[in-house]
């Protein structure tokens, strides 16, 4: 390998590596910060297959504070409920609404949109802030760690090795990371006997282009489905039967009987075909240092819902403003322990247990032919309002409230828990019919805000308890709430003064070391 004689490549704050939807997103949201990165990706662009297909209401909303959720739905077909269609029975063998969520969310429902779209719209954001460039072609090699700065090495498509400096590196690199492998560490948890299949087909004719879906078909084996995720493209998925070989599985023969049961008869071509087990493994720790895992480097899971590329974007939004404060002075290590301590247990909790569940769910309907049963039961089940809700906030990934943390404190009733619609525009405390000397006590410290250097505009907002964010919360009168930037309560307390509000602000933002708080600095990179 050649080493470089050029001049040295110039620092950046924060270097990614991997230009999938997670390092894509983390490149927008540091950009949001005034923050500067660059993007290393091994491949010589980006990949043209669809793969996840689904985008959540809780990944619109963190796109919607990137100011890009427009562009994404324009694009996709949202589904406020979910008809799922049953092909040997020709009707709906169930129905599920999000309308039970329209108040917690401005996007009650589920995004059908391709992970190589989301990958496309991602990138010509990043491109279009001007504080990230992305390199494609370029490999990871290895990584120095010193008392100030990571020195990271990466070789180009000709082999030419590079070296360049960095405050933070984040390794967005897939299930097989360069960077999980450099610490030796290998996921944790469970691969199940499950294989599935993933198969895209095109489809010429406008009358099955039009047919109802999602679309399911029972076989021996379990269900086989049917998705459209655009126009006269459809993705077929199932198991693969147990002691099948994938060229059996994935024969031409077996497709075409597929196709023409699941969408009718015709001629269709056939763009990509996968197969894989279903995993639900974690990395023992999503940190070390100044360097941070995130999305399938971190985590796997089920593809199911696109739980892994939708729980990976929700990693990199909440690392991006953490970093950004880190950059600005704030205290580094709580911070950065602050997104492994929130994060891993957030997907340990919920994420890993909807794989593991849903896997044996299946695995066991299929083997004892309960398929039908479960059906006419979750039927059943949904008639239930309060299920419908549970069932909704679940899908949507709206239910992720993460524990006390470094930057987690106050009355535990309410914080870290995530507020109504997600994001705000900007950092708010928020009021619940507060009274008038706690409105003079808010006021005074908004006031302190504006006088300090480190920290962005922060608003106050008072709120009546009818409000959709005081139902969420079951806010209590003289409730003060900080929000913040990823659109989870920071902290909060019953009538604060204005000081107590100002160190409990600080905290939540990293912008206290050793009790006092942070001296004014410039972001690094930051234009």
């Amino acid at each position: 390998m050649r080493e470089n004689p050029g001049r040295p490549t110039p620092d950046f704050p924060v270097i990614i590596v991997g230009a999938g939807p997670v390092g894509l997103t983390l490149a927008v949201g540091l950009a949001k910060q005034g923050v500067r990165s660059i993007v290393l990706e091994k491949k010589t662009k980006l990949d043209e297959h669809s793969r996840a297909l689904a985008v959540q209401a809780s990944t619109l909303e963190l796109l919607n504070s990137y100011g890009v959720a427009d562009e994404f739905l324009q694009e996709g077909c949202f589904l406020r409920q979910i008809s799922l269609h049953d092909v040997d029975r020709n009707k709906v063998a169930l129905r599920m609404s999000f309308d039970e969520i329209a108040t917690e969310t401005a996007y009650p429902g589920m995004l059908v949109l391709p992970q190589d779209r989301v990958e496309h719209l991602l990138l010509h954001r990043v491109l279009e802030t001007g504080l990230s460039e992305v390199r494609f072609g370029h490999r990871f090699l290895s990584y120095t760690e010193t008392s100030d700065h990571l020195a990271v090495s990466f070789a180009d498509c000709s082999d030419v090795q590079t070296t360049m400096t960095s405050s933070f590196l984040v390794g967005c690199d897939g299930s097989h990371s360069g960077i999980r492998r450099a610490w030796t560490e290998e996921l944790e948890g469970t691969t199940f006997p499950v294989r599935v299949f993933l198969c895209d087909i095109r489809v010429p004719d406008s009358l099955r282009d039009e047919l109802p879906f999602p679309r399911l078909h029972l076989t021996h084996s379990g269900l086989v489905g049917a998705v459209r995720y655009k126009r006269f493209h459809w993705r077929l998925l199932g198991p693969i039967p147990v002691g099948e070989s994938e060229e059996e599985a994935l024969s031409s023969e077996r497709i075409s009987s597929l196709v023409a049961r699941l969408l009718g008869p015709g001629s269709f071509e056939q763009i990509w075909v996968a197969a894989f087990s279903i995993h639900a493994r974690i990395a023992p720790s999503f940190r070390k240092g100044q360097v941070l895992l995130a999305g399938d480097a971190a985590h796997i899971s089920t593809p199911a819902g696109g739980q892994g590329m939708n729980s990976g974007m929700q990693d990199a939004q909440n690392l991006a403003w953490k970093l950004a404060f880190a950059l600005k002075g704030g205290n580094t290590e709580q911070l950065l322990d602050s997104y492994d301590r929130e994060r891993r247990p957030a997907i340990a909790s919920f994420v890993l247990p909807f794989t593991t569940y849903s896997a044996r769910f299946v695995f066991t309907a299929a083997r004892l032919r309960l398929i039908p049963i479960a059906l006419w039961a979750g039927r059943l089940a949904l008639r239930n309002s309060q299920i419908r809700h549970a069932a909704g906030r679940g899908f949507a990934m709206l239910g992720t409230r993460y524990k006390p943390s470094p930057l987690i404190s106050g009355e535990r009733k309410w914080i870290g828990r995530r507020v109504a619609c997600g994001p705000m525009s900007g950092l708010t405390i928020f009021s619940f019919s507060a009274s008038a000397q706690i409105l003079q006590e808010l006021e005074q410290a908004v006031r302190d805000f504006a006088r300090d250097g480190t920290l962005p505009v922060i608003a106050s907002r008072n709120l009546e308890s009818a409000d959709p964010i005081g139902i969420q919360l079951q806010a209590r009168s003289n409730l003060v709430a900080f929000v913040r930037p990823d659109g989870y309560v920071g902290w909060a307390a019953l009538s604060p003064t204005a000081t107590k509000t100002v160190v409990g602000v600080r905290k939540a933002l990293g912008m206290f070391i050793d009790g006092q708080p942070v001296r004014p600095q410039s972001v690094p990179g930051k234009r």
